[in-house]
């Protein structure tokens, strides 16, 4: 697997930092085009890649800090294409964010939580109208459905996004780590209802897939809930759970780990859940495997959920596995 990776052009380096866009080559290429105004080049790249690429590119083509101009410009000279809009509104998704922060809510001021729902809206609308112009594209369904939760739509509606998109891409990560998230306690659901959703998508999932992803995110979603919101100073016994251990190794071997998995560049961000439920179960085996297909490039959740600084919390780990 670690093969796959270099081939893309992460070597073994001894600078750990978080992954970035530009650090895959076609992502890099295709950011500058759009800077350039090349739209053609961008729609077409996007167009003519896999379902699991897209999914991928999606992020890499519309995860900028800030507002760059580009996107209005691109979306006013190609009004009839969906890509343009699909990456806008995701986009606008990640700024909606940037505004909010990852701060709890009673941190949140007023005036951030406007800017919040005002950006949640701008990028409802983009998405809504790329999917009128192409249903079958599942990046649509995802990005609504991420922007559903932080819009408390209805349940009813979220289900709804949710079957229609894996209808289309029944391997679609992050619409299963969407619906997760919808469904956990700290935001419109419960811990019965998350678990319940993980563990059917687990026990349905073909052997080797990335879906298997909402059994560690889950287990995560419950320490981190203990921690914070309950304010469980004992919140680490969590992982002493044999149940708990077991599921998570289960859903490994089904998963990342199975040598039916085929890797992707979505493997990477699939190997941090795993990553991170290994070093908190302290399973330094399968914790080494993982560290390894990441190499020093994680991804910034959930590492932050341990350290405000998520490269040093990957560092600590990495060490301790004893992964050069």
């Amino acid at each position: 697997m670690l093969e796959f990776f270099k081939r893309l052009g992460f070597g073994s380096q001894d600078d750990i930092r978080l992954i970035q866009p530009d650090d895959d080559p076609d992502a890099a290429r295709i950011r500058q085009a759009l800077q350039a105004g090349d739209w053609n080049s961008a729609t077409s790249f996007y167009e003519n890649l896999s379902l699991r690429d897209r999914e991928f590119y999606t992020h890499a083509l519309g995860d900028w800090p800030g507002r760059p101009e580009f996107f209005d410009r691109w979306v006013n000279e190609q009004p009839q294409c969906p890509v343009p809009l699909l990456l806008r509104g995701y986009h606008s998704f990640k700024w909606a964010w940037e505004a909010r922060t990852g701060a709890m809510a009673e941190d949140v001021s007023r005036s951030q939580a406007d800017l919040f729902h005002e950006r949640l809206w701008a990028a409802q609308a983009d998405l809504q109208r790329s999917r009128e112009l192409r249903g079958d594209d599942a990046n649509c369904h995802w990005g609504l459905l991420a922007v559903g939760v932080g819009l408390s739509i209805p349940r009813s509606d979220a289900v709804v996004l949710f079957e229609d998109g894996i209808r289309h891409d029944p391997e679609h990560t992050g619409l299963h780590r969407s619906m997760a998230r919808l469904l956990c306690k700290k935001w419109h659901g419960s811990h019965k209802e998350m678990f319940e959703f993980a563990r059917q998508v687990s026990a349905a999932a073909p052997d080797g897939s990335l879906t298997q992803l909402v059994i560690p995110y889950a287990h995560t979603e419950r320490w981190l809930y203990r921690a914070v919101f309950e304010d469980d100073a004992a919140a680490d016994d969590y992982w002493d759970s044999g149940s708990v251990r077991r599921e998570i190794i289960e859903a490994y071997e089904r998963g990342i780990g199975s040598p039916a998995h085929q890797p992707s560049r979505l493997t990477r961000e699939i190997s941090n859940d795993f990553a991170f439920c290994f070093g908190c179960l302290q399973d330094r085996e399968r914790l080494a495997v993982t560290l390894r297909s990441i190499d020093n490039r994680p991804t910034e959740f959930p590492w932050s959920f341990k350290s405000a600084d998520p490269a040093r919390s990957f560092r600590k780990v990495k060490r301790w596995a004893g992964v050069e």
